[in-house]
């Protein structure tokens, strides 16, 4: 969820035309998400010093499905025209891949790599890291083949096909959240629903950038339940719209509840279930097909919103299960873990 804006878990680091490194505050695990439509396999990963020095790992990544869910849909959903919204589900956001940043000395800078899938020892499939930026949990990092549209030094008419394209992925880190402290706003949040899974959605107030609730760490047992019990006892779960179909439907709830000298964390359940229960604040497993079930979207007007994945493995992941538009002095931040 949340942390005091002077101690995110990760920042982007001081750029300039070779070198635009992310910085740790500390270890983490990482989430990575491909979010281009352009056609084929990329390799993506994090390059520990954006030299070449040191190899860099990579994961084999697909494209984003067509219409998958964007900042843009959303807000078309909000003003009436769902039709977008609506063909988003199931439509998977691109390949994914979890991995550990280990940081024995703290800050630590990790540079977004990405190469054309080949020779390994073919330095012309590099891709150039043209463009970051960063809304809350998430890092989306935008790639070329060459800044300038042409082909590499030694003239491989192999990647010819690949001139002029761009390839855009997102880093995801601890932790999606709101923070509201000290600011006027509106007094209301929308939830997105498309009925097909019903997924009801809390903020919990959490003590500190740790997300401790009730003296339960993240990585306690028993933590998402405790973070259920806080939000209802708070009064901020949320149900989806009661007669959310396929055709989707939209509702919007006070907000008038929340302490603005409070953060608080994000909590879900899916159809009702307790067990089910999952939270912003904890780290995915870095077993094969883990991922994180929030990814963060930047909408106009400096207001945010949280897309939740109902499912905990990859076989989805198109976040659109539910959506959380956040009123305007609720931010979207990451956490030191």
């Amino acid at each position: 969820m949340v942390t005091s804006p002077e101690s995110p878990l990760v920042t982007i680091g001081r750029q300039s035309d070779v070198y635009r490194p992310l910085v740790f505050s500390g270890s983490t695990v990482i989430s990575g998400l491909r979010t281009d439509t352009v056609g084929g396999t990329i390799e993506v990963g994090l390059d520990p010093d954006g030299r070449g020095g040191v190899p860099a790992t990579y994961f084999t990544v697909d494209p984003v499905s067509p219409g998958a869910l964007t900042s843009a849909a959303i807000e078309s959903a909000l003003a009436g025209a769902r039709s977008a919204w609506r063909s988003s589900l199931g439509r998977q956001q691109g390949g994914s891949f979890v991995m550990d940043v280990r940081a024995s000395t703290v800050p630590v800078e990790m540079f977004p790599a990405a190469r054309i899938p080949g020779d390994p020892t073919d330095s012309s499939r590099d891709l150039t890291l043209t463009w970051l930026s960063q809304v809350g949990n998430t890092v989306t990092a935008e790639f070329s083949l060459a800044p300038k549209g042409v082909l590499p030094s030694n003239g491989n008419k192999a990647l010819s096909p690949y001139l002029g394209k761009t390839w855009t992925v997102s880093y995801m880190v601890p932790t999606t959240g709101s923070d509201g402290r000290g600011q006027a706003s509106e007094k209301s949040l929308s939830l997105l629903s498309l009925g097909t899974t019903r997924v009801a959605v809390g903020f919990y107030p959490v003590s500190n950038v740790s997300g401790v609730v009730n003296g339960l760490m993240p990585t306690d047992p028993g933590y998402a339940a405790a973070a259920s019990v806080a939000a209802q006892a708070a009064g901020l779960i949320f149900n989806p719209p009661a007669r959310a179909t396929a055709a989707g439907a939209v509702r919007t709830v006070s907000a008038g509840r929340f302490d603005p000298a409070v953060s608080y964390g994000i909590v879900f359940t899916v159809g009702g279930n307790p067990a089910t229960a999952a939270t912003s604040y904890q780290r995915p497993g870095t077993a094969a097909g883990s991922q994180y079930r929030f990814r963060a979207f930047a909408l106009s007007g400096g207001r945010s919103a949280v897309g939740i994945e109902a499912s905990p493995t990859v076989t989805s992941r198109d976040f659109a299960d539910l959506v959380v538009t956040l009123p305007t002095n609720a931010r979207v931040r990451s956490r030191v873990g």
